[in-house]
């Protein structure tokens, strides 16, 4: 029970449990309550004093119903309440109708009865004013002096007053140091009755023989400025009534070393908790708990929960009776009934405890009223965020404990912060309302998108300043303060800022460096702690991050978890039990072979990183789609994990990382029920295995880093998870590709090279049109060579068209498709064409064979390059879908149309050159055939020499051989491409004699009637024209 003085106080806030006293045969008092539910209740039979509550929930009705109750004898009408009610029961066995009546100026929405069986109830638990967290408005039992309340357990042992105590309390009780003396210094309070006046003081005084009788729990809290060496194997007890004991009842809070531990004992089971490093060396701290058998035992530092246990630990030996009389001894352990031991180091102050289990939310009542203590805070206790960055600029935190305090502040300040700004924006109902609630969204979306702003200009800051090595170095057990950075950034990183971080990004922002940083921050950490005597194995779990830091030598590892390490490791530890419940069941995991370690005697340091939200806002460019992010999206939770020194990447090879991730878009759609079906989701054609490459580069972007594919494989997909295969560390997800998944998406092109691309398509498709007319309504011209510059020109048509419409239709993906099949088909066989060309005027100067070919070279010409898109179309699910229409996405599918082409422009220049340096050796005799064919050869050197001069700029750009300036590769090929068709004509067209009489044979009849002169005498010619094709194949050996 509370003091009398302080059931001033009123239930402003939800009530602690209440209290149950002794049943009376006084009448039941119902009370009537207003409520937005089916709401009256039926109370039990007690005699009240004050509004009692209701002790238990109930099964309600909508309506006033008849309720059966156990047997009652009498019915009267209560006095002892203001209300007006009345209560009718029936005789035993019978039914009782029970009629509910609030007093008149009490509105009742709805009314229902509930039918419970009878059993005690007590005045109720008046709950502190909320606002006033002071220890004399809201504790049942409150030493402030404990010098003066306590006494020495040993005359030799005094514990005097100290002026060094907590900001706002005034003196503390100092035990010395208790190291340099013989340990004597502690205090005892034999009589814990008089300190609570009233009823309920035989009740509290049970409460403290054995916690069994603190129905509604019991808490308890206490300043200290402890002095702890890590070494040291002493408990060091800050207050006990013997709960440590196995079969003793009671409480203890003590350390050993770093390690702070909170016990309840009935006698009959035992809860424990502890924690390490989060009391720091000689600086006041406040340490609390809280325990009930149904909510088990809580442990807070400075009103912060950082531990607890829910189930306690069964106790073999039979119940123990605590010592005689009952004493609460502060500073020490009671051993026997004068001997005391484990002696507390340091100074102590504020002894407090509450007659009931405190409420996480009322926390702060552990404090009393402190918050901080300015003079003695290496931030002054500062709370606003632009004070604490500029403080950051000129503190010296190369001292362990100085950044330990800092970090530890910040992280408080910030959880505080982001407390306070609400969660989520108005409902659409709600929007619908007046202008002045819209400038309220405005100010909501400002005030988060700023907090979210200082919180990672601190991270930032705090990992430049911490950077370097700590004086006197790291502890193993520092890293649990040091690493409660975590915690900022699983607030950076939750969910609820995903559209902020877009707009952070769109404003320079970059949040895989910022990552990452931390990632290797947190790495250089453990690696410059002090593993030499013991290993480290630490997991911190916050909101949206879990991270597990180990340091061992390798064969220690390998010794645990040979042969293989699993990350998250589930069933080991009952923390990623819980992590999996609160992440809506997860099941990723990592796999890495222990023989990667190595086998050195030194420790390697390991850390793994688990992301619960970072997926949703993290940078998606990639090895596969470039800088578009049209369509795709990391569809896994992100895990990382790192070794350092080193590792043994070839072990890696043979038995690589296994990853298995969740389908997170699946998974969604599953925990959403049938109704996910109606939600428009995004068509996913692939989910592709990534990992981070920091050295990923792209074209005509400064921007470095990405997911790549290199050095990971699918193993196997099902429609809820991936699992993958990688021959390298780090962080991995899955990416998700749509169907039509384009790599680049190219600003449009400046006019100039608008203009120029498109003259040149123009004048290329009319003079190739013109000669393909040329050659096919000039019977003299269907020789066999003219026949192939007929196909080759009927092929560089199909070519410079497809190319002309690739700027009127990139941005149609099916139609970009299509084009994509036509460049890569007509090219091909532009080039296949050129090789026949080559071929046939090989034939007719080395071997005179000028006709006879020409059914097997068309077969060659449109059948060879039909077949090698084919199977590249086949081959390909993604194929033709680039920004250029380019084939597709991937270099290997454009190699798969530039390389041919390079290589046969090359080999048709080599080619051709041969046969120039055999001009004067030619196997046919006549003279016109060999000027015929000696130019076309001349002419189709110069062509090829043409073809490779395009095709170079074309190789460097769609093979991307050069990043840096792509864009500019890409025009060069676009402008050079663009005016092939006219070079094809003027050169295998007006560049051959037999072309030019033929089609000019007419002009010269006129131009002789004309001019009647002998110097125009093309009868020398008509034979020759005539005849061509008959007279070719009559003159070879």
């Amino acid at each position: 029970m509370f003091p009398d003085d302080v059931k001033r106080t009123t239930a402003m806030m939800t009530p602690e449990p209440p209290k149950v006293v002794p049943t009376t045969d006084a009448p039941t008092t119902t009370i009537a309550t207003t409520t937005t539910e089916v709401a009256t209740t039926t109370l039990e039979p007690t005699t009240t004093e004050e509004a009692t509550t209701t002790p238990e929930p109930t099964t309600t009705t909508p309506e006033p119903t008849t309720t059966t109750t156990e047997p009652t004898t009498t019915t009267t009408p209560s006095t002892t309440t203001t209300e007006a009610t009345t209560t009718t029961k029936a005789p035993t066995t019978t039914t009782t109708t029970t009629t509910t009546t609030p007093k008149p100026t009490t509105t009742t929405t709805r009314r229902t009865t509930t039918t419970k069986p009878p059993t005690t109830t007590t005045p109720p638990t008046t709950t502190p004013d909320p606002s006033d967290t002071r220890y004399s408005a809201t504790s049942s039992f409150h030493i402030s002096d404990l010098t003066a309340a306590g006494t020495p357990v040993y005359n030799d042992g005094p514990v005097h007053s100290s002026e060094d105590g907590p900001e706002g309390f005034g003196t503390s009780a100092d035990f010395g140091d208790n190291e340099a003396k013989p340990e004597r210094s502690c205090l005892k309070l034999s009589d814990l009755t008089k300190t609570v006046k009233g009823k309920s003081s035989e009740e509290h005084n049970k409460c403290w023989r054995n916690p069994i009788n603190c129905k509604h729990g019991f808490s308890a809290s206490i300043f200290g400025k402890l002095i702890f060496d890590r070494k040291d194997d002493s408990k060091r007890y800050l207050f006990s009534t013997g709960g440590d004991i196995e079969g003793v009842p009671g409480v203890a809070v003590y350390y050993k070393g770093i390690y702070l531990h909170a016990v309840v004992s009935t006698g009959e089971k035992l809860w424990s908790v502890y924690v390490a490093g989060l009391v720091l060396n000689d600086t006041w701290s406040n340490v609390a708990f809280t325990w009930s058998q149904q909510d088990g035992l809580d442990l807070y530092i400075n009103a912060k929960r950082k531990a607890f246990v829910k189930y306690p630990e069964s106790l073999p030996q039979p119940l123990r009776q605590p010592l005689k009389p009952l004493q609460l001894t502060v500073g020490c352990r009671r051993a026997a009934k004068n001997a005391y031991h484990d002696f507390v180091r340091g100074k102590l102050d504020e002894f407090v405890t509450w007659q009931y289990k405190v409420s996480h939310e009322n926390a702060s009542y552990f404090l009393g009223g402190l918050v901080c203590s300015p003079p003695k805070h290496p931030m002054k206790c500062s709370t606003d965020i632009k004070n604490i960055l500029e403080q950051l600029d000129t503190m010296d935190l190369s001292n362990i404990d100085t950044a330990m305090t800092t970090i530890q502040h910040i992280t408080e300040v910030t959880k505080d912060i982001n407390k306070k700004i609400p969660g989520s924006k108005k409902s659409s109902s709600e929007e619908s309302k007046k202008g002045g609630e819209d400038d309220d969204d405005i100010d909501l979306d400002a005030m988060k998108k700023s907090n979210l702003k200082n919180m990672v200009a601190i991270v930032k800051k705090l990992v430049n300043r911490t950077s370097g090595p700590f004086s006197p170095g790291v502890e193993p057990e520092d890293l649990t303060v040091l690493y409660k950075m975590q915690e900022m950034v699983s607030m950076i990183f939750s969910e609820g800022q995903t559209d902020l971080w877009k707009e952070l990004e769109a404003e320079g922002e970059d949040s895989v460096n910022l990552l990452t940083s931390v990632q290797d921050w947190s790495m250089s950490k453990l690696l410059e702690s002090k593993a030499t005597e013991k290993n480290i194995d630490l997991l911190m779990l916050s909101e949206n991050v879990a991270t597990q830091s180990m340091k061992s030598p390798p064969k220690e590892i390998k010794k645990k978890h040979a042969p293989y390490m699993y990350f998250p490791d589930y069933g080991k530890n009952a923390q990623w039990d819980v992590l999996r419940k609160r992440w809506g069941g997860t099941a990723d995991q990592l796999r890495v072979p222990t023989a990667a370690l190595g086998d050195s005697d030194e420790p390697i340091s390991i850390q793994s990183m688990y992301y619960n939200a970072y997926h949703k806002m993290a940078p998606i460019q990639n090895s596969i789609t470039g800088l578009n992010a049209t369509g795709v999206f990391l569809d896994s939770r992100i895990i990382n994990f790192n070794v350092k020194p080193t590792y043994d990447q070839t072990v890696l090879v043979s038995d690589p990382v296994i990853v298995f991730l969740e389908h997170q878009r699946e998974k969604e759609k599953l925990l959403r029920g049938p109704s996910a079906e109606q939600i428009d989701e995004p068509k996913i054609a692939s989910r592709e295995c990534m990992r981070w490459s920091d050295t990923l580069e792209f074209p005509d972007s400064a921007k470095m880093g990405g997911w790549t594919t290199e050095g990971c494989a699918q193993v196997n997909t099902t429609e809820f998870y991936t699992t993958c295969a990688c021959d390298h560390l780090g962080m991995f997800a899955l990416l998700a590709l749509p169907p039509v998944p384009k790599k680049y998406v190219e600003p449009e092109d400046e006019t100039w090279v608008f203009v120029v691309r498109g003259l040149g398509y123009s004048f290329s498709i009319i003079i190739l049109i013109c000669y393909i007319s040329a050659i096919a309504m000039r019977p003299s011209l269907h020789d066999q060579f003219h026949i192939i510059r007929l196909n080759l020109s009927i092929a560089a048509v199909g070519t410079m068209i497809s190319f002309f419409s690739v700027d009127f239709k990139r941005h149609d993906f099916e139609a970009c498709r299509v084009l994509s099949g036509f460049i890569h088909y007509f090219y091909l066989a532009l080039g296949c064409w050129m090789c026949i060309l080559t071929h046939a005027l090989f034939n007719g100067f080395i071997k005179g064979v000028v006709d006879g070919r020409v059914r097997f070279y068309l077969l060659v010409g449109w059948g060879l390059p039909l077949v090698w898109v084919g199977v590249v179309v086949a081959s390909t699910p993604n194929y033709g879908y680039e920004d250029r229409c380019m084939v597709g996405p991937s270099r290997g599918l454009r190699c798969s149309l530039a390389c041919p082409l390079f290589f046969i422009s090359v080999g048709s220049l080599i080619w051709s050159v041969v046969i120039c340096c055999n001009l004067t050796t030619p196997q046919i005799k006549r003279d016109d055939v060999v000027k015929e064919l000696n130019g076309s050869t001349k002419m189709l050197c110069f062509l090829s020499l043409a073809f490779t001069g395009v095709w170079i700029p074309g190789l460097v750009a769609w093979l991307e051989l050069d990043t840096v300036n792509l864009r500019g590769w890409r025009k060069l090929f676009q402008i050079f491409n663009s005016w092939i068709g006219v070079a094809i004509v003027l050169l295998l067209g007006v560049g051959s004699r037999h072309f030019r009489y033929a089609v000019l044979a007419k002009y010269f009849k006129y131009l002789k009637k004309l001019f009647k002169s002998n110097e125009i005498n093309p009868s020398r010619f008509t034979d020759y024209t005539n005849g061509y094709r008959f007279e070719y194949k009559n003159y070879y050996y």
